[in-house]
């Protein structure tokens, strides 16, 4: 696809999908555990990292989880 990850984050609905990294959008069902910086699937099998610029709100948002 040649969309950009900045136009897909306007598409997907707000409430189910968070941007962690410049590189990377996920699903917030999808998460099993955080850190400071990296998040966790629930399969267990990759953690991807968060960005410092999204740090803050990504916390705002999985806590309330």
């Amino acid at each position: 696809s040649r969309i950009s990850l900045k136009s897909l984050q306007d598409i997907l609905p707000k409430n189910k999908f968070i941007r962690i990294h410049k590189s990377f959008q996920i699903p917030i069902d999808k998460i099993s555990s955080f850190t400071k910086k990296e998040i966790h699937q629930l399969d267990g099998k990759r953690a991807f990292p968060i960005g410092r610029q999204y740090q803050n709100e990504i916390y705002k948002i999985l806590k309330k989880k």
